[in-house]
């Protein structure tokens, strides 16, 4: 992604992560009323939402993001048998494995670009 401010966006990110009780409230409120059972984050960032997602115990929770640097953070703190991380740009088509998945909740509360 061309003219993408990776630490800009990071930074913004992390600010957002120390709202906590923001960020609750919009999860319980905006979020949580919603959820199935097999759920995916689309542009989980750094995985602000994440934690929140999984403290519902779905049966499965994908998250995803188009750059690698926020995929190697989510994977790091949330990869599990029941939690997937994956590459998904929203301008592509959906692969395969995520469309076998059955997803029945889809999240994008930050699902943005940032460019210069």
């Amino acid at each position: 992604m061309s003219n993408f401010d990776r630490d800009f966006t990071l930074r913004a990110l992390e600010s957002l992560k120390l709202a906590k009780r923001y960020k609750k409230d919009i999860f319980e409120t905006e979020i949580k009323p919603f959820l199935g059972k097999r759920v995916m984050e689309v542009g989980s960032g750094i995985g602000i939402f994440a934690s929140y997602i999984i403290s519902c115990n779905p049966e499965i929770v994908v998250l995803t993001d188009v750059e690698e640097m926020f995929l190697r953070i989510l994977r790091q703190n949330f990869e599990s048998s029941n939690v997937l991380v994956r590459k998904l740009d929203i301008d592509d088509s959906v692969d395969d494995e995520l469309i076998s998945l059955k997803i029945d909740t889809v999240i994008a509360n930050h699902a943005t670009r940032t460019h210069k």
